[in-house]
Parts: structure tokens; C-alpha cells; sequence
């Protein structure tokens, strides 16, 4: 039995909390009128307890202030150093998904036209691959019903989905049962 691939690493992966929390210290550091001392233990605790779902530097400020009492919390050049927080996510997150790609040998199985479906927010979505992204493991899916322009720099236009979270499904010929003689 061969071991399972580990969970792919996301913005709130505690990897990339710290990272961002360790590249955002000697900033945040810098700007403090009073040293804390533990500083970097506040931010990852704010990174992980007060973001609900995206980082803004006065939200995060704002947690250090009621949950730490850095009373100097809310100062503007400290939310604006703490607004990088959601930059600095993204980049860590995409190299250490690339990596995870790379050890874990992950290849995407489905190919470019594959009918696929796949959920978006709270919706379950249909449309066709229109590229994949193999450093991430990515589908650029294009729903079913909508117009996508053709991009002379060879961008696809789509929605970017993890390949773990796609499913491919099979399209029915003329929305039914009907038989290719039009017979029932």
C-alpha cells in the first residue's frame, strides 16, 4: 500500500504562516515604539487567528492591538509593512507547492479538452481544460456557456483549479438518450 500525497500547501498552511510571519518581522520590528519581545509568535498568531480568510495590514493591526496590546498597532506605516502579508503568502505558497509538486511526482492526469466539473465557491461549475500548469499541478478550466477571447501573449483566460479538485465527466450527445438515427 503505497502512502498517501500529502495535502497540497495553502495560504493558511503553518509553513507559510511562518515564513510570511519571518519576513515581515525586521519591518515590523523597525516601526515598533515599543519592543514586545515576542513579536514573531504575535504575528503568526495574527496571521493565523485574525485574517479570516484574507490579510489586510489594519486588520492585522488591529488583532495585534486588541489580542497583544501593541498599543502602536494600528500606526499607518505598520499596517502598510503588514499589507505585504497577502504578496508574501502568495510567493511562498507557490514555491513550496512547487516543490510539493516536484517530490510528490504529481502530474495532472486529465488533458487539455477534457470535460471536466469542478466547484467554485459555493458552486459546482462545468467547462472543458483549456490549460494546464504543470510547475502547480493547475487546470485553466473554461466554463461551459461563457466567451473566452483568444490573448496574443498566450494567456489563458479561466478559472485555475488545483488538480486534485477537479473531476472529469462525459458529456452527453444531444442532452439525452436520443439515438444517433433520432430514434427512441
Amino acid at each position: 500500500m503505497s502512502n498517501p500525497t500529502p495535502p497540497r500547501p495553502g495560504k493558511f498552511s503553518p509553513e507559510v504562516i511562518a515564513a510570511v510571519a519571518e519576513r515581515l518581522l525586521p519591518s515590523v520590528q523597525e516601526c515598533l515604539v515599543e519592543v514586545h519581545g515576542n513579536e514573531l509568535d504575535h504575528l503568526k498568531s495574527a496571521l493565523e487567528d485574525c485574517s479570516y480568510g484574507h490579510w489586510e495590514g489594519y486588520k492585522l493591526a488591529k488583532c495585534l492591538d486588541e489580542h497583544y496590546y501593541w498599543s502602536d498597532a494600528c500606526d499607518t506605516q505598520l499596517c502598510e509593512i503588514l499589507d505585504n502579508a497577502e504578496a508574501i503568502a502568495y510567493k511562498v505558497c507557490q514555491v513550496l507547492v512547487s516543490d510539493w509538486v516536484k517530490s510528490n511526482k504529481i502530474e495532472p492526469p486529465f488533458p487539455v479538452g477534457t470535460a471536466v466539473e469542478f466547484v467554485s465557491g459555493w458552486n459546482k461549475l462545468t467547462g472543458k481544460v483549456a490549460a494546464i500548469n504543470y510547475g502547480t499541478a493547475e487546470y485553466a478550466v473554461q466554463e461551459d456557456g461563457k466567451t473566452y477571447s483568444p490573448s496574443e501573449s498566450g494567456f489563458v483566460e479561466g478559472y485555475l483549479v488545483p488538480y486534485e479538485r477537479v473531476k472529469a465527466i462525459e458529456k452527453e450527445a444531444a442532452h439525452g438518450s436520443a439515438n444517433a438515427d433520432g430514434s427512441d
